[in-house]
């Protein structure tokens, strides 16, 4: 996959892959700066198996803020990541176990 001359300046490498069903073609690139992600709510927070656990639903995005203009127009109209934190309650505060 070829890009464009300032490409080289806001990507290290891209690339692109075959893939089967409906995408057909999926390009990969990897930003020189990088890219974090941001909660934007915090749905529920449920029992986990015992009093130390939660499970904590959220929604999340990429966020872009920080990245060159090019790279935050290309990506301005992300959609929301729902996703859910298992959390464990240690003598110091809460720490996440894992992120689904």
């Amino acid at each position: 996959m070829n890009v464009g001359p300032n490409g080289g300046q806001l990507f290290n490498s891209v690339a692109g892959e075959s893939m089967m069903g409906v995408w057909g073609f999926l390009p990969r690139a990897t930003p020189k700066a990088p890219i974090s992600g941001r909660v934007l709510e915090i749905t529920g927070i449920a029992d986990g198996t015992d009093p130390s656990n939660k499970v904590v639903d959220f929604s999340w995005i990429w966020d872009f803020r920080s990245a060159p203009t090019e790279i935050q127009t290309l990506f301005q109209d992300s959609l929301a990541i729902k996703s859910k934190a298992h959390m464990r309650h240690y003598d110091d505060g809460w720490r996440v176990e894992s992120i689904q």
